[in-house]
């Protein structure tokens, strides 16, 4: 929270003369006690990537696994920073969905948890995978000739306390990472085993891969100067839904993942290509003037592009081992620089003589 304030210029140095002219703001919200949730729930989670030595590994026979090795473990199992993720506690209180601070549960899990040793309060975050829990055959599929790569699960389970507060005076506030003995009251650190929940998890050592290219099926967009830009028209998706230049950074419409739901987009954000196709040009103050340069690069762009055209703008990327792509239908738009005035539009002579007429001309050359 922060205060906007002002003082004359001559007591800027002065904290005691300044006035607060902030506007004000008012938010009601209510305070629940744990011990009137209900119907505690984990929502989902995304299938999880275990990092181990045979992750770009296409099967295990390449890998080197055989009827003696399948048995063992990986050496170096782990969940890498980008694919962590967080494990979210909702329940119910007078019918209304709440979600439980994580201040007040512990997650654990036989194959990956949040912590490598006892459950630690407040720590909601899946990063530790186990060595030992986890066999090559859990991964690969030793009924198979190639010992093909298969999912595995884990069950995630979450346990929710009470917690004594500070005035208590049988137990102190525990502190936050403060370690706990597994479906036990302590009363000596001030909490009290309320109840538990658990979820299945999906998990793989495959390679992250692109997989997922999220875009709209159609677009209106508007030139400049007849002038059109691929990845403009990519910002103008984002600004148009989220007031920001996402882009393809996993943040907003138009998205990069790969097969766990995670951003590719700094990975690959140099390896996208676009391409303009199937026009189709409407009879407008110029004929076939739509001319389109540097398709199928980072940078392709259009010119001529009028009123009620059409065309299919393809959005394609590739990590090097999967290449994958996504088709807008865009429907062009009165351009931006077009100006009505008590009904005529200013900008039509301009548009003729500067750009229109020039582009056909070099369309016949």
């Amino acid at each position: 929270m922060f205060a906007i304030a002002k003082a004359r210029t001559a007591n800027k140095g002065l904290a005691n003369k300044y006035e607060n002219v902030s506007p004000v703001f008012n938010h009601t919200f209510a305070v629940v006690d744990i011990n009137q949730v209900r119907n505690f729930t984990v929502k989902d989670l995304s299938k999880q990537y275990v990092n181990t030595e045979y992750s770009d590994k296409l099967t295990g026979q390449i890998a080197g696994l055989d009827t003696s090795t399948i048995v063992g473990s990986p050496a170096n199992a782990k969940i890498l920073p980008t694919h962590q993720q967080e494990v979210i506690l909702t329940g119910t209180y007078n019918g209304n969905s709440v979600t439980v601070p994580k201040d007040y549960y512990t997650v654990t899990g036989n194959k990956i948890s949040s912590t490598s040793g006892t459950a630690v309060l407040g720590e909601n975050i899946i990063k530790e995978a186990s060595n030992s829990a986890i066999k090559w055959s859990h991964l690969y599929d030793a009924t198979t000739a190639n010992y093909l790569r298969k999912d595995t699960t884990d069950t995630i389970k979450v346990t929710v306390y009470e917690i004594f507060s500070n005035g208590n005076t049988n137990a102190s506030q525990p502190a936050i990472g403060t370690r706990l003995v597994e479906n036990t009251t302590d009363a000596a650190i001030g909490v009290i085993l309320k109840d538990s929940v658990s979820k299945v998890i999906t998990i793989s050592d495959a390679e992250p891969v692109v997989t997922i290219l999220n875009a709209p099926e159609n677009k209106y967009t508007k030139p400049t100067n007849t002038g059109l830009n691929a990845l403009s028209i990519l910002e103008e998706i984002e600004v148009e839904n989220h007031g920001n230049l996402g882009h393809l950074s996993g943040i907003g419409v138009c998205t990069i993942l790969d097969q766990y739901g995670v951003s590719m987009y700094e990975a690959l954000k140099n390896r996208v290509t676009y391409k303009f196709s199937s026009i189709e040009e409407i009879a407008g103050y110029a004929d076939n003037n739509f001319a389109v340069s540097g398709n199928d690069t980072p940078g392709a762009s259009a010119i001529g592009a009028e009123r009620g055209d059409t065309f299919v703008l393809t959005i394609t990327v590739s990590d090097g081992k999967n290449t994958i792509a996504k088709d807008i239908k865009i429907t062009v738009g009165a351009d931006t620089n077009a100006k009505l005035t008590d009904g005529a539009n200013e900008y039509v002579d301009i548009l003729k003589k500067l750009y229109l007429e020039e582009q056909r001309k070099n369309t016949l050359k």
